[in-house]
């Protein structure tokens, strides 16, 4: 059985395209490892770890609705 990754990702860039070095790593990554990919969840416009709570709410239950899906 092969393992699989799922991708979550917070950070204070502006804009999805600012994840795509930070993706590019991860895909390049799981394919080396011959790992699924799971999925990606990524969460733009968050500086500090008390803003997943009020900016990210509907990615964390995205990521826990994937995450039951495993």
């Amino acid at each position: 059985m092969r393992k699989s990754l799922f991708y979550f990702r917070v950070g204070k860039q502006q804009t999805l395209p600012d994840f795509d070095g930070m993706v590019k790593t991860y895909e390049k990554t799981i394919d080396f490892l011959k790992w699924n990919d799971r999925g990606q969840i990524l969460v733009p416009d968050v500086y500090n770890k008390a803003e997943v709570n009020t900016k990210g709410q509907g990615y964390l239950k995205l990521a826990k609705e994937l995450g039951l899906k495993a």
